[in-house]
């Protein structure tokens, strides 16, 4: 009788270490996959938005804009804007503030107009001004995107009208018409004939938020302005606070630290940003909810799920 006790303690003992080894391996795991995402996530948006403004050589005093709406993504705008959650999207020289209202935002907001995906060299000169512009075949272009080249003493801003590519090279047309936000070209001339090593970009301008769009789950979202596509991120993120750091005298020294949105008076004097990101574990794995503190305040949820506040700072390269 004595053995059986014993054996029937030890059998316990043991399953209830197999059961607490097993809970203690299940937390773990889902913090290091949260760890990971929250790194990987703010690794995305940080090398986003340090090229904010990024619009090839800098040349506004002799850029040449074909696009029958030519402030439809103005570049002499800051190439970053940010909004507090609640506030009206401002999209007045930006590509996609409609799509983005449209997707219900409940965070900050941050858009960012520069060249996505980096720049395709000419590999010959223009036959003429009109004629088409071969560069180092790329997928990256697509019929209706507004592109830019530039040479660094003279830049057009024209829509791609459409792309064949042949081989090596990528032919990209800028016909009279088109389809994009823009309203076309109101001519095919880029003035000037761009020769080889010109750089061609696709413009864009993209949005990011945590949102809760009809049908979809509540997340980080990041939308292309140029092409009216919203994208779920991750599911993770439950929350963002974006504040900025402002350079109000221009002497290269932040004078004011997070400042929300709202009180930005001037884009160009933003030197940085700090993002702030409230990520939740994929599984309800804890015992009891836990109390987490994010944007200044201490929450208490009503599930099991795992919370972990992570943030990042960013400074801008382009302003």
């Amino acid at each position: 009788m004595v053995g059986l006790v014993i054996a029937l303690i030890v059998g316990a003992s043991a399953v209830a270490l197999y059961i607490g080894g097993k809970h203690t391996a299940r937390l773990s795991r889902e913090l290091t996959m949260t760890q990971d995402a929250g790194r990987l996530l703010l690794d995305m948006m940080a090398r986003e938005l340090r090229a904010a403004g990024d619009f090839g050589c800098p040349t506004p005093d002799n850029r040449v804009n074909t696009l029958v709406i030519p402030t439809i993504l103005n570049l002499d705008v800051p190439g970053l804007r940010g909004f507090d959650a609640a506030n009206p999207i401002i999209d007045a020289g930006r590509l996609g503030g409609s799509t983005v209202s449209g997707a219900n935002p409940i965070s900050d907001v941050v858009s960012v107009s520069a060249i996505a995906g980096g720049y395709s060299t000419l590999v010959s000169q223009m036959a003429g001004s009109s004629a088409r512009l071969t560069v180092v075949a790329t997928d990256g272009f697509q019929a209706g995107d507004i592109a830019i080249v530039s040479n660094c003493l003279e830049s057009a801003v024209f829509e791609v009208t459409d792309v064949n590519q042949s081989g090596a090279t990528t032919s990209l047309f800028h016909a009279v018409g088109g389809t994009s936000a823009g309203g076309g070209n109101v001519t095919p001339s880029l003035t000037t004939v761009f020769n080889i090593g010109a750089e061609v970009g696709r413009l864009e301008t993209t949005w990011w938020f945590v949102g809760r769009p009809n049908g979809l789950p509540q997340g980080l979202y990041r939308v292309s302005g140029s092409r009216g596509q919203v994208g779920l991120v991750s599911e993770r993120v439950q929350a963002m606070e974006v504040t900025y750091q402002v350079d109000s005298d221009n002497d290269g020294v932040p004078n004011d630290l997070n400042v929300i949105a709202a009180a930005v008076t001037d884009w160009n004097q933003v030197t940085s940003m700090r993002i702030a990101m409230l990520l939740r574990s994929q599984n309800q794995v804890l015992d009891a909810p836990s109390t987490y503190f994010f944007n200044g305040a201490s929450v208490t949820p009503t599930d099991r799920f795992l919370y972990m506040p992570v943030e990042v700072s960013v400074r801008l390269r382009n302003r």
